[in-house]
């Protein structure tokens, strides 16, 4: 589902979400992954970041989206998405993952 067929907001939120765990499900985030640890140059390490950067590009719109400006709150979001890649990376049911990310990112601990 590419998100701009999706509805703003929290649908768009969900679609991110779910296209991101897709992604670690079927081994597309894995070079990130092997990439982080290997002895790059400054200049090769700035691109990486520069790429990363731009994948979540996306991200930002949608939180943009939903009123959240703040770097901060936006960090935090990655950290939970990261926990979830790292979940299915490690065999977590991608469908499970998502929606529990998704739960969290709209109703936090108690939701």
């Amino acid at each position: 589902v590419a998100l701009a067929d999706t509805a703003p907001g929290i649908p768009r939120l969900g679609a991110y979400v779910e296209a991101t765990l897709a992604m670690a499900a079927d081994g597309r985030h894995a070079i990130a992954n092997a990439l982080r640890d290997v002895p790059l140059s400054p200049t090769r390490r700035d691109d990486l970041m520069t790429l990363h950067d731009a994948a979540m590009g996306p991200l930002a719109a949608v939180l943009a989206e939903l009123g959240v400006d703040s770097p901060h709150t936006t960090a935090l979001v990655h950290g939970l998405l990261s926990a979830g890649m790292d979940l299915v990376g490690h065999g977590g049911e991608p469908g499970r993952v998502s929606d529990d990310v998704i739960r969290m990112l709209t109703h936090g601990l108690a939701g």
